[in-house]
């Protein structure tokens, strides 16, 4: 790491590799107004309230809660004992398959071979692979609703698009 720091020539980068403070210079995230609704939900006294920020849900005592079809769901692919390899790069294929039938169910559009669909690590890195790849390739707009997820606003435009705003 020494080495590598007084190569760079940056002596801010020598200074925080020496003090060992690698991201001390690095600003914090503004907070994001959607998790920002969750802070006011517990800090809201009534009895009466309702949790309708981030979407997970809760049981009567506002613990989290996890539907049972859920958990059948995970000890069944828990069972099949996968073998961890590496998906293709479009990801699963019975998964995409199943995925785009519960989608568009019996579209044309599917039958015409109009759709791809592509399995993604989750839903901010799909954002991620789906906002660089319309950067690259249909370079438009994009509208996001406001609030949204802050990091959102930031993949959009690293992504180099521009986006609109529209009220959620």
């Amino acid at each position: 790491m020494e080495k590598l720091a007084a190569s760079s020539g940056d002596p801010q980068r020598n200074d925080l590799t020496a003090t060992g403070d690698l991201f001390g210079h690095i600003p914090l995230a503004p907070a994001d107004p959607i998790l920002s609704t969750a802070i006011a939900f517990k800090n809201d006294t009534s009895a009466d309230k309702v949790n309708l920020g981030i979407g997970a849900y809760r049981d009567d005592n506002g613990k989290p809660y996890v539907f049972e079809v859920v958990r059948k769901a995970e000890a069944e692919v828990h069972a099949q004992k996968g073998d961890k390899e590496y998906l293709p790069i479009d990801g699963l294929d019975s998964f995409n398959t199943a995925i785009r039938q519960l989608v568009f169910g019996d579209s044309p559009a599917i039958t015409n071979n109009l759709i791809a669909t592509v399995q993604t690590l989750s839903g901010t890195g799909g954002l991620r692979v789906a906002f660089e790849f319309l950067a690259e390739h249909i370079p438009a707009k994009v509208y996001i609703p406001n609030p949204t997820w802050s990091n959102h606003l930031q993949i959009i435009e690293r992504s180099g698009l521009r986006y609109v705003e529209y009220p959620y």
